[in-house]
């Protein structure tokens, strides 16, 4: 996609990718402030990830 002129600004992925950055106030900074947007979720419901 970059060679048409598509600039990537972010790209997170499995960890990086939080549940806030889809809700309000942080969602204006990221999903609100893209053209495109790609999600894919695996569910992963009370997991603990701390470690």
């Amino acid at each position: 996609m970059n060679t048409d002129g598509v600039v990537r600004r972010f790209s997170w992925r499995a960890l990086a990718a939080w549940e806030q950055d889809f809700k309000e106030p942080e969602d204006s900074k990221w999903i609100d402030n893209t053209d495109i947007t790609f999600y894919v979720g695996h569910g992963m419901e009370n997991v603990d990830l701390s470690c």
